[in-house]
């Protein structure tokens, strides 16, 4: 599934396309994250959350309605 894609389906409330974000990008988000910032996993994991749950207010509050660059850069961007 490509990345607006996503977008569009996050904005239906469609909770796979969700789903298929948290699969796709975790982990390397999280190599990532522990790589730039001093914190462990749990920590990690956290600002993985913290993360996806603006990618979902920014979509569902339409702030976000076309990616201008990758969901994997749009992410980065927000952490």
């Amino acid at each position: 599934m490509d990345d607006q894609t996503l977008i569009e389906r996050i904005r239906e409330g469609d909770s796979n396309a969700l789903n298929h974000v948290y699969s796709s990008y975790q982990s390397e988000f999280l190599r990532w994250i522990q790589r730039y910032a001093p914190c462990g996993e749990e920590e990690a994991i956290e600002y993985f959350q913290a993360t996806v749950i603006i990618l979902y207010d920014n979509v569902r509050q339409s702030k976000l309605s076309e990616l201008q660059s990758s969901l994997k850069t749009y992410l980065y961007g927000i952490a």
